[in-house]
C-alpha cells in the first residue's frame, strides 16, 4: 500500500508540489491577512466597474450552465458529470445575482452584512462540491469516496461559514480562509484533472478548460486582501482575471464535445480501414 501510495506522488508530482505551496502561502496569509494597495500609476485608467465585471460574470456562468444542461440532454441524459457541473453553475451565479443588486443599490443584496453575505455566497460551496462529484465520477473513484469527500466539501464550508459569518462575525477572516484553504486547492484540482484528461485522449479543450479553472483559483487570492480598497483598481484587476478564466471555461466546454465526436469518427473509420 505504502509503495502504491509513493508511485502516485511520483506521478503527480508537480500537483501535490503545488497544493503544498499553496497551503504553505495559505498558512502565512491567514496568520498575517495581509491588506492589499492600490497602485496609483493605475488609478484612474480602468474603466470596467463591479457592476460591469459582474453581469459580464452572469453571463458567463449561466451559458456554462445552460450548455451543459442541453448536453446533458442531448446526450440522452447519461452523462452525470454534465448535469452536476451544469446545476453547480446555475446555482453558482446567485453570487453574482447578489453582487448585481448590490452595485445597483438595493439594501437585501448588501455584502457587507454578514447574514446576507452568507446567504449570497453559500453557493460557492456547494459549486465545489458538486464539482468535485462530477470530477470523481469520471475519474471512477468510489462511490463511498465520492460521497464522503463530497460530504465533507459541504460540512466544512457550511461549518466555517456559518461560524465565522453568523457567529463571530467577520467577513475577511471568513473568506481568508476559506479561499485560501479550500476553493483556489479545489480549483487547482479540478484543472489538473482536465489537464490530465486532454493529455491523454490529446484533446486541447480540457487543457482550454484547465487553465479556465486555475485562473478561477487563482483569481480569488486577490478577493480579501484588495475588496475592501476605496479605489478598487486592483480588485477590478483580479475581477478581471477571473471572467478571463470563465471565458476559456466556456470556449473548453463549447470545443469538447466537437473533440470527442472528431475522435469517435477517426476511430470508427481505422475500426472498419482494419476490418477489410
Amino acid at each position: 500500500m505504502a509503495k502504491q501510495s509513493d508511485n502516485v506522488i511520483r506521478r503527480h508530482l508537480t500537483y501535490f508540489t503545488i497544493l503544498a505551496i499553496l497551503f504553505v502561502f495559505a498558512a502565512l496569509v491567514i496568520i498575517f491577512r495581509p491588506e492589499g494597495q492600490d497602485l496609483a500609476v493605475i488609478s484612474g485608467t480602468y474603466v470596467v466597474t463591479e457592476l460591469g465585471l459582474s453581469i459580464q460574470a452572469l453571463v458567463f456562468i449561466y451559458t456554462i450552465g445552460i450548455f451543459l444542461l442541453w448536453r446533458w440532454i442531448k446526450t440522452g441524459k447519461k452523462n452525470t458529470p454534465s448535469l452536476l457541473w451544469s446545476l453547480a453553475f446555475l446555482i453558482y451565479g446567485i453570487v453574482f445575482i447578489g453582487m448585481f443588486f448590490q452595485d445597483i443599490g438595493f439594501a437585501w443584496a448588501d455584502a457587507s452584512n454578514a447574514t446576507l453575505f452568507f446567504l449570497y455566497r453559500q453557493p460557492m460551496i456547494i459549486w465545489a462540491a458538486l464539482m468535485y462529484l462530477g470530477i470523481a465520477k469520471i475519474l471512477n473513484f468510489s462511490k463511498k469516496w465520492q460521497w464522503i469527500i463530497t460530504s465533507a466539501i459541504l460540512a466544512i464550508g457550511y461549518i466555517w461559514f456559518a461560524y465565522s459569518l453568523l457567529v463571530v462575525p467577520n467577513i475577511e477572516f471568513t473568506m481568508y480562509v476559506y479561499l485560501y484553504t479550500q476553493w483556489t486547492p479545489l480549483c487547482v484540482s479540478i484543472a489538473y484533472c482536465f489537464f490530465l484528461y486532454g493529455k491523454q485522449f490529446n484533446f486541447l479543450s480540457p487543457r482550454i478548460m484547465a487553465l479556465g479553472f486555475a485562473l478561477l483559483g487563482i483569481s480569488y487570492l486577490g478577493w480579501a486582501p484588495w475588496h475592501k480598497l476605496a479605489v478598487k483598481y486592483i480588485y477590478y484587476l483580479w475581477f478581471t482575471v477571473f471572467v478571463i478564466g470563465l471565458a476559456f471555461t466556456l470556449i473548453g466546454y463549447l470545443l469538447l464535445p466537437y473533440e470527442i465526436a472528431a475522435k469517435t469518427k477517426k476511430t470508427e473509420t481505422t475500426g472498419t480501414t482494419e476490418t477489410r
